[in-house]
């Protein structure tokens, strides 16, 4: 077992992944049956092959988050949420940092950033009368993340 291990450590990373310059085409891999839910890690998807392999989508940015136990995907839409000042503010429907972006920032509200015990609060001086959002925000969907594709072999299910 620690030869393996060794043998292992001691291999180029290259000997384990696609040569990005081989040309990729749709006849290169097996047709994705389903994500294979189980198999989720924060930044990786994984898709099981109708020929039993699967097919590992890895992003540059966590897309998934534990909720309730098992990996959830990552939803940075926002969505309207009342503030405990009954102000208007837009937070994202599965995030994973807690952000509150106000509708209005004329009355002192202030954007805030929550994460792993820390706070950053800003806003704009209330001496600006009527300052408020008036441009939507650029939204990414999860399937337009930069993502690495790896296709493995694993042993099937029975």
């Amino acid at each position: 077992m620690l030869i393996t291990v060794l043998a292992f450590n001691i291999l180029p990373i290259s000997a384990f992944s696609l040569d990005l310059n081989d040309k990729v085409t749709s006849d290169s891999f097996s047709k994705i049956i389903c994500e294979e839910t189980v198999l989720r890690e924060e930044s990786v998807k994984y898709y099981l092959c109708e020929d039993g392999s699967y097919i590992a989508a890895m992003y540059a940015t966590p897309i998934h988050y534990i909720g309730n136990g098992e990996w959830k995907d990552v939803d940075n839409s926002l969505v309207q949420s009342e503030s405990i000042s009954d102000k208007v503010t837009y937070i994202p429907k599965a995030g994973l940092v807690d952000i509150s972006i106000p509708q209005d920032f004329s009355d002192g509200q202030k954007l805030s950033i929550n994460n792993d015990g820390y706070s950053v609060r800003f806003g704009i001086s209330t001496d600006n009368i009527d300052v408020s959002l008036e441009s939507n925000a650029e939204l990414t969907d999860v399937a337009n993340l930069q993502s690495s594709l790896i296709q493995k072999q694993l042993s099937k299910k029975t």
